[in-house]
């Protein structure tokens, strides 16, 4: 019958509907954590933290590329006030974080990106702020504004719910997603 072969197509199409979903789902979560794995290895944030930081901006309506793009240029930050860059020391002077603590915590990107988010945070929003966020974070440092106003307690808040809605991503998940990516590529 007519209707007979019409619902064979609907479901025919739904299911080719379906595994197109779960394929494009799986193309997505491969180049997560390809990009977290990558971007883990360029700041020295470890990807357990990156994912939580992803699920923060997105809470705050922050791109996470622009994310990805402003932890990067915090990290060159970080190296050229342990340099004793003038202008970055004076950034991050200006936020009540000495040179000398960023040297101490220079291996660990996370502490220093909290402590700028909790200092951040208590500052009155407009052009100051703003400035200060793209000294620190570069071009993105504007739009990461709203997750920086979350400051470290919030931060830690978005990271406890990541881990509870499970979209927290271990180091070793990424690699192994990279790598089955890498066996299985799906076209």
């Amino acid at each position: 019958s007519v209707l007979g072969s019409f619902r064979q197509i609907a479901v025919g199409l739904g299911v080719a509907f379906s595994v197109d979903k779960v394929i494009e789902l799986g193309r997505h979560t491969l180049e997560t954590a390809d990009n977290f794995n990558k971007l883990s290895q360029k700041v020295g944030i470890s990807v357990e933290d990156l994912s939580n930081y992803a699920h923060a901006a997105e809470l705050s309506d922050v791109n996470t590329q622009q994310m990805q793009q402003g932890m990067v240029k915090l990290s060159k930050a970080i190296t050229e006030t342990a340099a004793g860059s003038k202008e970055q020391v004076a950034a991050f002077n200006a936020l009540g974080i000495s040179q000398q603590f960023v040297k101490d915590n220079m291996g660990n990107t996370k502490v220093i990106f909290d402590e700028v988010a909790g200092k951040m945070s208590g500052f009155k929003d407009g052009a100051n702020k703003a400035a200060l966020a793209v000294a620190l974070f570069g071009k993105a440092g504007a739009d990461m504004i709203p997750m920086l106003n979350m400051g470290k307690e919030g931060l830690a808040a978005a990271a406890a719910e990541a881990k509870v809605f499970g979209l927290t991503m271990s180091g070793a998940a990424a690699k192994s997603a990279v790598t089955s990516g890498r066996k299985y590529p799906w076209s």
